[in-house]
């Protein structure tokens, strides 16, 4: 039975967020504001599972939790910013076509050129011939998917090579993408940012890293569009292009779930079948992040939860915990749980808030959240008030990849994401090296 009062007071909480968002862009006169990219995103993130599945339970109580941990973010971020955009208009005005420096082109293509064959090597790595890839490309798929489940991918310099230049081409293809003057190179640039992790989704049936793409993808356009003076998310002439990467999207995607084994599935239950993926993947995290709140504070859940006790940063922080030895156990998904809402939710996301949680308890992770935020800002002011901006920018775009992801996981898990990113702001540090020798 739907408890009425508990959805409406839900959704209540979640249009605060959104209120969140519109009173800190009314403040610094931005879409293009980490603070409110983070709001938006949640926004999205608590309303859609709201309103869609009003059978599965949300607890107020975390609905509370996620709006302060925007309100958290939105507070840190409070500063003069009105000096910072003036100047920004000022001093990026003589280089608002620094990225359309050929260096950047070349160097683009020879990382996506690399990136494409670090993962042709990595199948070759783990038993998937180049034939068998490209003439049964969906059984391949399954077989890998099947493999990764099963703990039996092999790790190597070719597969962590090829994801960490994926990440630098979406970053830097973001960057260089809008100041293309001929319109196929622009969509070639796009298709070639965004081509390594399409590969992956369709040879390995794995669709995160799409996604993230994606998003890095955006964080380096919205940088151009600062350099621009452009504080807007889109343009205008940028809705049908949205709109025909997001058909292509769902597309694609819809691929990748047909390549689990469901193509056998007859016409007539081709949506009954795939509705359980699209509902996990669009909305499971909410529902999983309730009950795991609720089993934290003491409230009934569906099921029990491992409570390793304060793990002092170690899963918001892991990829670093990792590279000073520690070898403790972590699953494939970091979570060993798995939350099933029949008829359709059955996943073991619980979001980054859970791993913050644990590391420091629901006043540290507030108190965490805030404190990442503030260095966010920092970066992004340094962004604003430099010519041209080089680490400030992989800041900004690694910030646009964290928000995405908080839906998911702490993107410091992986070390793959901040290093693909870092590369970006060592080229864009070359460049500017470059650009003031050359001015000499």
């Amino acid at each position: 039975m739907i408890d009425w009062g508990e959805r409406i007071l839900c959704i209540l909480l979640s249009l605060c967020i959104l209120g969140n968002a519109l009173l800190v862009r009314r403040i610094v006169r931005a879409w293009a504001f980490p603070a409110v990219l983070f709001a938006l995103a949640w926004f999205a993130y608590t309303i859609i599972p709201l309103v869609c599945f009003p059978s599965a339970h949300v607890y107020p109580a975390a609905m509370l939790y996620i709006l302060g941990a925007t309100v958290a973010v939105s507070a840190a971020s409070m500063s003069t910013w009105k000096t910072a955009f003036a100047t920004s208009a000022i001093i990026k005005a003589p280089y608002r076509d620094y990225y359309s420096d050929r260096f950047f082109l070349v160097l683009f293509f020879i990382g996506f050129a690399l990136s494409v064959a670090c993962l042709l090597m990595n199948s070759i790595v783990q038993g998937i011939s180049l034939t068998q890839l490209f003439t049964n490309i969906n059984d391949s798929a399954a077989e890998y998917a099947g493999r990764r489940y099963g703990y039996d991918i092999s790790s190597n310099i070719y597969q962590q090579s090829g994801t960490v230049l994926a990440y630098f081409c979406a970053g830097l293809g973001g960057l260089i993408v809008l100041s293309q003057r001929n319109h196929y190179m622009k969509w070639g640039v796009a298709i070639s940012a965004l081509f390594p992790s399409i590969f992956v989704m369709i040879s390995q049936s794995a669709k995160g890293m799409l996604f993230l793409s994606a998003a890095i993808f955006l964080g380096g356009i919205l940088s151009d569009r600062i350099q621009h003076n452009k504080t807007s998310l889109f343009s205008k002439r940028a809705i049908p292009a949205a709109i025909v990467g997001l058909v292509v999207t769902i597309s694609l995607v819809t691929v990748s779930f047909l390549s689990r084994g469901m193509s056998s599935v007859a016409d007539r239950d081709l949506i009954d079948a795939l509705a359980p993926y699209w509902a996990s993947y669009t909305s499971g995290h909410l529902f999983a992040f309730s009950d795991w709140f609720g089993n934290y504070i003491g409230e009934a859940s569906a099921q029990s939860y491992d409570d390793p006790g304060l793990t002092q940063g170690f899963y918001t922080f892991m990829s670093i915990f990792k590279l000073f030895g520690d070898d403790r156990y972590v699953p494939n998904g970091v979570y060993s749980e798995y939350l099933s809402i029949p008829p359709y939710i059955q996943t073991n996301i619980y979001t980054s808030f859970r791993g913050m949680i644990h590391d420091f308890g629901l006043a540290g992770s507030l108190i965490c959240i805030a404190s990442l935020s503030f260095f966010a800002h920092k970066a992004f002011r340094s962004m604003l008030i430099s010519s041209k901006p080089s680490f400030s920018v992989a800041a900004f775009i690694f910030s646009t990849a964290f928000i995405y992801q908080s839906f998911l996981i702490s993107s410091l898990t992986w070390t793959t994401l901040p290093i693909g990113i870092f590369l970006v702001g060592i080229v864009l540090y070359i460049t500017r090296f470059k650009l003031n020798y050359q001015a000499m």
